[in-house]
């Protein structure tokens, strides 16, 4: 949550400079103190919109502290602010408020349901963007969703191109180093095949992007001279290179890490104290350094049977088994694992299958997903499969259409598609439109007619919608 109240202050610092710099250089309770201040006086100087910017920021400084409570009273007085402003950016502000409570409590796809929602939100400005964004990138980065992950960060830094605040842009970048981080640190990289299974991020290890050590310190190198003079940032820049090379084996890193930790602790941020602690400790196994991994989270599994309330609880459990299996007992090791397993299992079911990109999103994964579908065919059907993509709103669009246009019969591109896709050109059409119609009734519930969309789509008659509806939900489709 730092980094994301850094993005928050950096948006409000023209507003509401105090706090703001008091946020910059790390003086978290002082920022929280003088806003509450501000906001229990009603200062005149303080319109509704003022209120309201200043009370997300109150909002989010607490819960960088771990007074989630206190944060949502906060966001449900919200409301009351809000009230002056237009009805588009009350709907933006208050689903962005849920989505950063959602993403505090470790409620991932509540928090990624509520960031998709301002995403497709026409209405929703650069700066309420870029948020939800942001926070869309760190709930797919967590469930192990690299590949999306990294496009909705890129997508957040160009929106915060537009911003006039620098530091709304180096919040961001230090929010991908954090990511890049963190997929190095990840203790599978080192770990047998056993260990692999038990992390949720790295149950297929070839579906990761490159992430190297070499790549994170030059763009820590680069981003170092922005943010030296803002302490929060900063602080949160050395934070992610010694997990790096924590991770890569440097034992120097070790009092490095306690020293970020004592760092947060001083400030109030236990929460965040909390998450370094088991950041470190995944770090150290990554590097085969048990020893220190248990000192990081010792004071978090002190009492094993608490865990399963952590809201890093998937992770702990995965530490406890990886030490009890280093130390060879093989019973709690085995409990542990059970409990990794069945918490994984949870957060497979009630995060990661809610979790529905935004429009954009998920039509840039599906054209790579098409593409590589497209090279399975013979290069010159490979044109005609294109050529279906692009004109699937065409009612006219048919076998006939589609063979001639790469000058075969009908005959040979049915040939073709069966044998190398398994599918023909009339199923492949009628797939891909219901798949659309069906993305855009899902996102959308209630907006449009449902005959308007699938017009769009090139399908005019309700009763073949229907069949075609019912057939795909019968398939699994």
């Amino acid at each position: 949550m730092l980094t994301l109240l850094a993005f928050i202050a950096s948006n409000t610092r023209a507003s509401h400079p105090t706090v703001s710099e008091l946020v910059a250089t790390g003086a978290l309770n002082e920022a929280v103190a003088h806003a509450r201040l501000a906001l229990d006086k009603r200062q005149p100087a303080l319109n509704p919109l003022s209120q309201a910017e200043l009370g997300r920021l109150l909002g989010y400084a607490l819960l960088a502290l771990g007074r989630d409570v206190e944060a949502e009273e906060v966001f449900t007085r919200q409301r009351k602010w809000y009230s002056d402003a237009t009805r588009e950016s009350i709907r933006c502000n208050s689903t962005l408020d849920q989505a950063a409570l959602m993403l505090a409590q470790h409620r991932l796809s509540r928090a990624a349901q509520n960031a998709t929602a301002v995403i497709d939100d026409a209405a929703a400005d650069a700066a309420q963007r870029a948020e939800a964004l942001a926070i869309l990138s760190v709930c797919l980065n967590e469930l192990g969703e690299h590949d999306a992950c990294q496009m909705a960060i890129a997508e957040a830094q160009a929106t915060a191109q537009l911003l006039p605040e620098p530091a709304a842009s180096w919040a961001l970048g230090l929010l991908e180093l954090e990511q890049l981080a963190k997929r190095i640190a990840q203790p599978s990289h080192a770990q047998s095949h056993a260990d692999v299974a038990m992390c949720l991020s790295a149950t297929d290890p070839s579906t990761l992007p490159a992430a190297s050590i070499d790549d994170l310190m030059l763009k820590a190198r680069q981003f170092s001279r922005s943010v030296s003079q803002h302490a929060l940032l900063f602080q949160c820049l050395m934070q992610v290179q010694s997990l790096a090379w924590a991770a890569q084996g440097d034992a120097e890193q070790i009092s490095h890490l306690f020293n970020h930790v004592r760092w947060l602790h001083e400030r109030g941020a236990t929460a965040a104290a909390e998450n370094l602690r088991v950041e470190a400790a995944l770090a150290l196994l990554a590097a085969g350094n048990h020893g220190s991994a248990h000192r990081f989270i010792e004071p978090l599994v002190a009492d094993e049977s608490r865990i399963g309330r952590h809201r890093q609880a998937m992770a702990l459990h995965f530490c406890m088994a990886t030490l009890h299996a280093h130390a060879g007992r093989a019973v709690q090791a085995l409990h542990a694992f059970n409990e990794h397993a069945m918490a994984t299992t949870r957060l497979l079911r009630s995060e990661l299958t809610r979790i529905k990109l935004p429009r954009e999103m998920a039509d840039r994964q599906e054209n790579r997903a098409t593409s590589a579908e497209a090279l399975r065919l013979p290069p010159r059907y490979r044109a005609a499969y294109r050529f279906v993509m692009e004109h699937l709103g065409d009612a006219a669009l048919s076998v006939a259409m589609v063979a001639e246009q790469i000058s075969v019969t009908p005959r040979m591109l049915q040939i073709a598609f069966r044998d190398h896709l398994g599918t023909t050109p009339t199923e492949l059409i009628r797939t891909m439109r219901l798949r659309h119609i069906r993305a855009e009734l899902a996102t959308r519930p209630g907006h449009e007619d449902t005959m308007e969309v699938a017009n769009r789509w090139g399908i005019s008659s309700r009763s073949t919608l229907s069949r075609g509806l019912r057939a795909s939900q019968s398939a699994g489709a």
